[in-house]
């Protein structure tokens, strides 16, 4: 049996053992999850005091931090020529990036690797200690195993109810004395021989920092555990979802913490929501800053990772072909982050419909509410449909959520007025701002198919809003007035109203910016060029009183266009000095994609 048949055999019984792991995990949670009262879980979220969760919350997205300081290693061991800040926001950024969709590391490994290649000379080297970063981010988790191993931390409950993982945490406790040894024996640089060791520190107050922020939700929700045991319980579950292979062990951690703290006497409905802050405070909250800063960490500067790189000289055809295909993609970060977080505001608000329709619900003014609600409701359907247009840069996308942002600024302050939530909009709609300063073009093209799509689309997001808040008021057993007093009956076509007001003048408004903006070239330039440069089997067209002309800065070339639905159709070869057709045809389509048609 060759190598390669092993290897792929391996991969079979590695796929294989997570996908039952996995499906095994699926069906326990959910049969645990099916016996706790949500409603018992959302009166407890109502307890929290708010100035604790922005307390857990910035605890959370601060712990990120420490994983940093693996880059800092890194490019003090290197040598590199780059800022400590860069650095640091560099790494926030891929960090938050690989506790999300890590692929075991792999994902933040090659993304260091794309960002360093430019600051060092020895790629080699830097490959190395990229994998020794890699592999010492076990290393924590292997120092807290064999606390338990020695009982400084008493997991034995747990232990005995999931018997299995004692040989997981046996296994992993070795894997911290063999790796100081090789990481000593065999280091990437032998000028710099504990950079394993220092790895690790960082490694172990990671874990630690974890752990922390999972105590800290239980101190929130009132859970009365000791930190040891937090600790115990915390590592055990860890180990569960290392073994799982899923991303941030999503499923077989909360499993694991779940049965742990069960044992300990906890109600399911406090551990359930003390997990859900967790995984708020400690992956999407990072997540949330990460995207912040690659608004402004990436971009127009983000083309300097590649074209200021010493070592790379660009060949004329292909290899520059696909450089400028890489840059391309690199600019668009900032605006693809930026739809992210648009996207996940329009998701909260739509959810935060509930708390307006509740209040309507056993308020006398309803008519005030199905204004509100549907005013609310409009403005997060304009930021959900926009969300493309804003990845695309179009302005108008971008004025469209800034209106959205206002409208649901206006209706919290007049309903449930969270001022975590309207810092959260004030801080969306300063990047909004930024975003319209850097957008390239003023629309995107919209076809008929593309508005049949929009509008079926929000009728099925409205339906699926309507559906969800009915739903969760049947499951919550609040539901209790009569149906003609609820703001459910009533203010669909209201939401519908208010979307085309918005829609209709905002459209009007472009399409009168975009008359003043159009530009066409007089037949007298076109003249002047022929006569100097000579024409071609096309030229004598420009007399045909349909056709529009552009030409380039120097005057001294130009082609022929027709405005046909959103397109510009180009008619025949360019006319005039051929040395300036490629920068007319660039002007030309830069020009073509500001006013947000394809060119044709």
């Amino acid at each position: 049996m060759n190598q390669e048949v092993k290897n792929k055999i391996f991969s079979i019984l590695k796929i294989t053992f997570a996908t039952a792991l996995f499906i095994f995990v699926v069906i326990t949670l959910y049969r645990e999850l099916s016996g706790i009262n949500f409603k018992d879980t959302l009166v407890e979220f109502s307890k929290i005091n708010r100035m604790s969760l922005v307390l857990l919350f910035i605890g959370g997205g601060a712990s990120l931090v420490i994983l940093s300081m693996y880059d800092v290693i890194l490019s003090r061991a290197l040598k590199m020529d780059i800022s400590l800040g860069k650095v640091l926001r560099v790494s926030y950024i891929i960090n938050a990036l690989n506790a999300i969709v890590g692929f075991g590391g792999f994902i933040g490994a090659g993304v260091r690797a794309m960002v360093y290649k430019n600051y060092t000379h020895d790629k080699k080297k830097l490959v190395h200690f990229i994998s020794l970063i890699l592999i010492s981010m076990l290393t924590g988790l292997s120092l807290l195993s064999l606390l338990i191993v020695f009982h400084v931390f008493d997991a034995s409950l747990i232990l005995n109810k999931i018997t299995w993982v004692r040989w997981v945490l046996y296994a992993v406790s070795l894997f911290l004395p063999l790796f100081i040894i090789y990481s000593m024996v065999r280091p990437p640089d032998k000028n710099n021989r504990y950079v394993g060791l220092y790895c690790t520190l960082v490694s172990c107050v990671e874990w630690l920092a974890a752990a922390v922020v999972l105590y800290f939700c239980g101190v929130i929700v009132d859970v009365h555990v000791s930190f040891m045991s937090f600790i115990a319980i915390f590592i055990i579950a860890a180990l569960s979802g290392l073994v799982s292979f899923i991303p941030g062990g999503f499923g077989a951690f909360d499993l694991v913490v779940l049965l742990g703290f069960k044992t300990l006497g906890v109600p399911e409905e406090k551990v359930l929501l003390m997990l859900l802050l967790y995984r708020f405070a400690y992956y999407f909250v990072p997540v949330i800053i990460a995207l912040i800063l690659s608004s402004f960490e990436f971009g127009t500067s983000a083309k300097k990772y590649i074209e200021g790189s010493k070592y790379f000289i660009p060949a004329k055809d292909v290899t520059s072909f696909l450089m400028s295909y890489q840059k391309d993609i690199i600019a668009k970060i900032p605006s693809l982050s930026l739809a992210i977080l648009v996207f996940f505001t329009s998701m909260i608000f739509f959810v935060n419909n509930l708390t307006i329709v509740y209040d309507a619900l056993y308020d006398g003014n309803h008519l005030t509410y199905y204004l509100l609600l549907a005013i609310h409701t409009s403005a997060c359907l304009l930021l959900l449909l926009n969300v493309v247009g804003i990845y695309k840069q179009s302005r108008r996308a971008i004025i469209y959520a800034m209106i959205s942002i206002i409208l649901i600024i206006v209706a919290t302050l007049f309903t449930y007025a969270s001022y975590i939530l309207i810092t959260w909009l004030v801080i969306i709609f300063a990047l909004l701002i930024v975003a319209f300063r850097r957008a390239r073009r003023l629309k995107r093209p919209i076809r008929m198919r593309n508005l049949v799509a929009m509008l079926l689309f929000s009728i099925f997001i409205l339906y699926i809003n309507h559906i969800f808040i009915a739903g969760t008021f049947y499951a919550l057993d609040v539901y209790t007035i009569e149906m003609h007093t609820s703001v459910l009956k009533y203010y669909f076509w209201i939401t519908i109203l208010i979307i085309a007001i918005i829609v209709g003048a905002i459209a009007w408004l472009f399409d009168y910016q975009f008359s003043k903006v159009r530009i066409s070239s007089n037949i007298e330039e076109c003249e002047e060029i022929i006569d100097q440069y000579g024409g071609n089997y096309l030229s004598h067209l420009i007399y045909s009183g349909d056709k529009q002309f552009f030409t380039n800065e120097d005057k001294n070339a130009f082609l022929m266009y027709r405005y046909k639905a959103s397109s510009l159709v180009v008619l025949g070869d360019p006319i005039g000095d051929e040395n300036a057709f490629d920068e007319l045809l660039e002007a030309f389509y830069n020009y073509a994609e500001y006013l947000g048609y394809d060119v044709i």
